[in-house]
């Protein structure tokens, strides 16, 4: 799997709204969609996209003096490296380490079954 750098939560904030968009968007767009929970400025916005396009994350369309971004990594491929990371960093590698930090937190029965379920799924196929 291709390394996927980590993204600052306002980064991720912004790829929110461009993962939930089926279509380029351009930056006031994004502003606007961003303003009903966050009050930052247009410019603060625009830097957001302009960096995540330089780390790769996001494909840019010029037209006239507008650009449109849209996001070449999926939230599942983000979630899936940045866990994958985690794993190897924190638990080195082990999934039998993540799941009993897991398994030893607060986790309900209901959870718990849910976790079973999973793994005795993936056991069948």
């Amino acid at each position: 799997m291709k390394k996927i750098q980590k993204i600052s939560d306002s980064e991720y904030e912004v790829m929110e709204v461009l993962w939930a968009s089926d279509d380029y968007m351009e930056v006031a767009e994004v502003h606007n969609a961003l303003s009903k929970v966050k009050k930052w400025a247009y410019k603060t916005v625009a830097t957001f996209l302009i960096r995540l396009n330089g780390k790769g994350f996001l494909d840019v369309k010029k037209h006239g003096r507008a650009n449109s971004y849209y996001p070449l990594i999926s939230e599942e491929e983000y979630i899936k490296a940045q866990t994958e990371e985690f794993l190897q960093t924190i638990h080195k590698g082990s999934k039998r380490s993540l799941i009993a930090a897991l398994y030893d937190s607060d986790t309900d029965n209901e959870e718990l079954d849910e976790l079973i379920e999973m793994v005795e799924s993936r056991k069948k196929s």
